[in-house]
Order: structure tokens, then sequence, then C-alpha cells
């Protein structure tokens, strides 16, 4: 016990010491000089489609006040942090080295941020070399894309998620890689009565890096997330329903779209997590974030059965 007083006596000493020089500590955080935001593809057989918004600091204050929006004659509202980061009055080209076609803005009720620039002129075509330019906020992006040759799916069938739920489950696919290596892929689909648009599972894209001019690759197809038309109480909407039709889109892209998109799911499946290995998502937007991506699409309509070993044509 002759111990124990001395070390009380150190330990108040240490501990007083701390809180007599208790400061209040005030952070200054450099002004943030927001960037603008592209989402853009060319799909083989479509006219192209760009979002553009901007990026915020993480500190910007975030307001539901809504703002009257007026585009192609018809008003609605957005909410007002919505409205703080769409560029509205961009000029936005696609050229396929021949002719040039300015997009025009447009109101997409089924896919956030509801604004779409969206061309008229250039149809995507396997082989093609697209070059996006976009000229906002008084700064100029750019970016290029091809269109690969799709890879057709060789056959598909429908797999229950268990004998309790017979009705809902996967849907699987075959298709042979072909021989040359890089090749990398994105899967879309689209339930008729539930999706007005495609949609796609949150891991969405692969490449044959081990699977190199295989034939009979095998992989699973999950239903997109829908948050416009899915009852978010309603866990079935993960699958695929016995008895609906389905549109199915398996895509051919390049490495740059598929950096992007597999380095954006790393990072937003890592949100909130103070442990994750902070790691920037791939851009290939020059004077810019984001992604300017070619689609080569093999697209297929399938009816979900049991036991259905084969493509619904």
């Amino acid at each position: 016990m002759k111990y124990t007083t001395p070390y009380i006596y150190i330990l108040l000493l240490i501990t007083g010491s701390l809180f007599s020089c208790e400061d209040d500590i005030t952070f200054e955080f450099a002004d943030y000089d927001n960037e603008v935001v592209v989402e853009g593809y060319i799909e083989e057989g479509e006219v192209a489609r760009v979002f553009l918004t901007r990026s915020q600091s993480f500190f910007d204050p975030i307001s539901n006040d809504s703002v009257l929006v007026t585009i192609e004659g018809f008003d609605f509202y957005v909410p007002e942090f919505l409205y703080k980061i769409l560029v509205l009055d961009a000029i936005v080209v696609v050229s396929d080295g021949t002719q040039n076609d300015s997009l025009e803005l447009w109101f997409d009720p089924y896919t956030y941020p509801y604004m779409v620039y969206k061309g008229k002129n250039i149809i995507g075509q396997t082989g093609g070399v697209y070059q996006l330019s976009v000229f906002a906020d008084g700064k100029s992006l750019s970016a290029i894309t091809t269109i690969h040759e799709s890879i057709p799916i060789d056959s598909l069938w429908f797999e229950a998620l268990s004998e309790q739920h017979d009705s809902i489950g996967y849907i699987h696919g075959i298709f042979d890689d072909p021989p040359e290596q890089g090749n990398y892929f994105r899967v879309f689909t689209k339930s008729k009565g539930r999706d007005s648009i495609y949609v796609h599972p949150w891991n969405s894209v692969g490449y044959d890096r081990n699977i190199n001019g295989e034939e009979d690759v095998e992989f699973t197809i999950y239903h997109g997330e829908n948050d416009f038309e899915d009852d978010e109480e309603d866990i079935s909407r993960w699958y695929f329903h016995i008895g609906e039709k389905v549109s199915i889109k398996f895509c051919s892209i390049d490495k740059a779209n598929y950096d992007f998109w597999q380095s954006f799911q790393r990072n937003a499946g890592g949100s909130g997590n103070p442990f994750a290995a902070p790691s920037p998502t791939k851009s290939n937007i020059e004077g810019g974030l984001g992604v300017w991506g070619g689609y080569g699409v093999y697209q297929i309509d399938y009816i979900v059965e049991v036991n259905d070993s084969i493509i619904s044509e």
C-alpha cells in the first residue's frame, strides 16, 4: 500500500495539467472548387445520353426547399439542393469523326438526377469511336470511348431462391469468351410491368482475366435497384419473379468504362466505414470527373420459368 499514494498523486497532476491546458479549437477549411461531373454513355443502336452535375463540399448545406424549373415548356419542381448541383446550361457535343451532334436537355422522370442531355443525330455503331465535348461553368471537358462488338448469350435459366421462396430467384446465363485478352462486360435488365428503364445490379461489371478464351462461362444476373418504382419494404424486389418477362442487355464495354464502375462500386461499398482504405474513383473525363462510355449490346427477352434452360426468343 505504501506505493499507492505517489502513483495517484502523479496521475492527478497529469489529469489536472490536461484540463488546465484546454483551449477552444477552430478548424478553417479551404474554399472548395466545384467540379463538373459527367455520367454519359452511347449504346449500339441508340443516341448519346449525358447527365451533368456539380461536385459538392462535404460541408455544403442541404435545403429541401423547392425550385421551379422549366424544360421543353414543362414546369416542375426539384429540391433546392438538387437544383444547385444540376448543370442546365451546358454545351454538350458528341462527334463520331464525321459529324457532330449537339445534345439537348430533356426531363427524365425515372433516372436521377432527372435532367439528361440527349442526342438526336448520331446512332451508336459497333467499332465506332465517339468523342464527348462539354463546355460548362467556364470549363472545357472531353473524353473518348469506343463501342466494342457485343458477345452473345448461349443459354439462360432460372434458379429459385429457396424451397420456401420458389417463386423468386436469379437468372443464370452462359457465354463463350472471345480468345482476345481484355474483354469487359456490364449487364442490365428490365422486367415488364416493374421497370420503366433498364436497371443494373450493384456489382454489374466484370472482365475476362481468369476466363479468357473459355467456353461455357456461367454468370448470375440479379435484379437491379429501382428506387423510383420498387417498394422498399418488399424484399422480392431484388429478385426475378416466376412468369415475368425480362429484357436483358449483356454489354461489352471498354477498360476505362469498366475501371470507373468497378472503382465506384468499391468505394460506395465502403461508405461509412472509417477503416476503409481511401481510393479515388477512376475517371476518363479530361477537365472533370465521371465517365463517358460506349456499350456494345446483346439484347434478349427471357420469360422466367421453373427449370427453363433455353433462351426464350
